[in-house]
């Protein structure tokens, strides 16, 4: 796909945009229906966006999958924390939250290494080592993570 740089840095901004604006409506879904659902919608949702879009074929395409990848993706940032306040003590979430230097170092690093894959290996299979990870973090949901927090009824 010939595309110019200006192009990419479009599609990886509006990543960030789309994922900053699903986070703060997830807050509120991850409550009334438990953690580990929207979890799985969101998992499910940002493996078939990137599907999309190590197959894609046009820009165009592209920046709809990583809007479907950012709307999916921010399903583990809220519903890790909300997690973590379900099953430690307050006093302990600080040794448990250091997972957030990791989302915080993530942008830093992650140009960095796509730089490197897409040098060596072509664009696509950034987008393939992304389908490996996800794929692994919802094997490591399935069979590892506990449901901490049950549905709230919804009283009419």
């Amino acid at each position: 796909m010939n595309t110019k740089r200006c192009t990419g840095n479009a599609v990886a901004r509006q990543f960030f945009y789309w994922n900053l604006c699903r986070a703060v409506s997830l807050r509120t879904d991850a409550g009334a229906i438990g953690r580990k659902k929207p979890l799985y919608v969101g998992l499910v949702i940002y493996l078939f966006a990137s599907i999309g879009c190590a197959f894609t074929e046009s820009v165009n395409s592209l920046i709809a999958f990583r809007f479907l990848q950012a709307l999916g993706s921010c399903a583990g940032m809220v519903t890790a924390r909300a997690i973590v306040r379900d099953l430690f003590e307050v006093k302990d979430n600080a040794k448990v939250f250091f997972l957030d230097v990791v989302v915080a170092v993530s942008p830093i690093i992650a140009p960095t290494v796509g730089g490197y894959v897409t040098s060596a290996l072509g664009w696509r299979y950034v987008f393939a080592a992304l389908i490996a990870v996800d794929i692994a973090i919802i094997i490591g949901v399935i069979f590892l993570l506990p449901e901490s927090k049950k549905p709230t009824p919804i009283i009419h």
